[in-house]
C-alpha cells in the first residue's frame, strides 16, 4: 500500500514556502532567519535532510538567510504545519502531504494501497501528481519545493499475525484517512498519534500495530 511531508506507495513530506513577504530580521551573521517546524525527530532522515537543505541554502545565499529547523512538533503539531505557513506565521515547513486528502483527493493520492510500492514507483507517482498537487497549493499561496519519500510501510505487532482477522480489536496507529480506513476495514481501533508523539506511545504499548507506507513530506 502506498501513503506519502506525504502503507506500500511512498508517502511524501513536503516542504511548502509561502508567497507571502515575511522575511524576518535574523542575527548579524544572516540578514534574514527563517523558521521550519517539522513534525520528525532530529535523528530522522526527514530532518536530517532539512537540516542540510538549510546549510546549503545558507551557503548559496552567503549567509544572508538563516533557517532554523524546529524537530519533533517542537514549534507546531503536524496538522497546522501548512495552515502557519498559509498564514504566514511561519515562512517555510514540511508537510506530510496526505494528511491534507481532505481538501482535496490528489493530496492522498501517495496513500492509494498498492499504488507505488518502490521509491522508483513513487518517483514516477511525485513526477505525475506534483502539477495538480502545486497548483492546488499555489491557490492557497503556498509554493511546493520538494518532496521525500518514506521507506515502505509494514505492520509491526505486539502479537503473531497470519490472517486479517488477527487484527479485529487491536489498537492501530492512523496518521491519515487512508490509514484511518483501513482500520475501519480491518476492525481495528484508529487511534490517532502525532510523529512527535510516536515514540512515547509504542514505550507504554498502549498502540499494537503500526504502519509505515512509502510516503513523502512535503516542504
Amino acid at each position: 500500500m502506498s501513503i506519502a511531508r506525504c502503507a506500500v506507495l511512498a508517502v511524501a513530506a513536503v516542504v511548502v514556502l509561502t508567497v507571502l513577504p515575511v522575511l524576518t530580521g535574523g542575527p548579524a551573521s544572516a540578514q534574514f532567519t527563517w523558521n521550519l517546524p517539522s513534525a520528525y525527530p532530529a535523528d530522522n532522515f526527514h530532518t536530517q535532510n532539512l537540516d542540510a537543505f538549510a546549510r546549503d541554502l545558507a551557503q548559496v545565499t552567503n549567509g544572508k538567510l538563516a533557517i532554523r529547523v524546529y524537530p519533533n512538533a517542537s514549534l507546531l503539531p503536524a496538522p497546522a504545519i501548512k495552515s502557519a505557513v498559509r498564514i504566514g506565521q511561519v515562512q517555510i515547513g514540511e508537510i506530510l502531504i496526505s494528511l491534507h486528502e481532505h481538501e482535496h483527493p490528489i493530496f492522498g493520492v501517495d496513500a492509494v494501497p498498492f499504488l507505488a510500492t518502490s521509491y522508483d514507483e513513487a518517483r514516477k507517482l511525485w513526477a505525475a501528481s506534483r502539477p495538480t498537487i502545486a497548483r492546488n497549493l499555489e491557490a492557497q499561496g503556498l509554493i511546493v519545493l520538494f518532496a521525500v519519500p518514506w521507506p515502505p510501510q509494514g505492520i509491526f505487532a505486539n502479537q503473531e499475525i497470519n490472517q486479517i482477522g488477527d487484527l479485529k480489536g487491536l489498537s492501530w496507529r492512523v496518521y491519515n484517512a487512508s490509514t484511518r480506513r483501513i482500520a475501519q476495514m480491518v476492525e481495528a481501533h484508529p487511534v490517532a498519534i502525532e510523529a512527535g508523539s510516536r515514540s512515547a506511545e509504542g514505550t507504554c504499548h498502549r498502540v499494537d500495530p503500526g504502519s509505515d507506507d512509502f510516503s513523502r513530506d512535503c516542504l
